[in-house]
C-alpha cells in the first residue's frame, strides 16, 4: 500500500480545528477580532436597513452603465464572430472561407 502518515496527521489535527472553528462562532471570536483591527464595518449584523439595499442597487447601476459604456468594441467583435460562425459573414462575393458566393447550394 501506499504512504499513509498524512492519515495520522488529518486525523489528528482537523477535528481540533473543527473543535476551534466552533469556539470561534460560539463566543463570537470573529466579530471581536474585527473590532479589535478596526474593521467592524466587515461584522454580520441583525440591522436590516433600506438604506443599504438602495446603496447597493445605485453601486450596481453605476457598474452597469460603466459596462454599456465600454461595451461597443465587444458588441462589434461578438455580432461578427456570430456571423462567422453562423456562416452569414461575406466579403464581397466571397463567404467567410474565401470561396465563391454563387447563391446555390452545390
Amino acid at each position: 500500500m501506499g504512504d499513509v502518515s498524512w492519515a495520522y496527521s488529518f486525523t489528528t489535527y482537523f477535528p481540533l480545528i473543527l473543535i476551534a472553528l466552533c469556539l470561534f462562532n460560539m463566543f463570537d471570536i470573529y466579530g471581536k477580532l474585527l473590532t479589535f483591527f478596526g474593521l467592524s464595518r466587515f461584522k454580520f449584523s441583525e440591522d436590516f436597513s433600506d438604506e443599504k439595499i438602495d446603496d447597493g442597487k445605485k453601486i450596481l447601476e453605476r457598474a452597469r452603465l460603466k459596462m454599456q459604456r465600454n461595451k461597443p468594441t465587444s458588441m462589434i467583435t461578438n455580432s461578427l464572430y456570430s456571423k462567422i460562425k453562423d456562416g452569414d459573414c461575406l466579403l464581397g462575393n466571397q463567404d467567410a472561407y474565401g470561396t465563391a458566393n454563387t447563391g446555390s447550394p452545390d
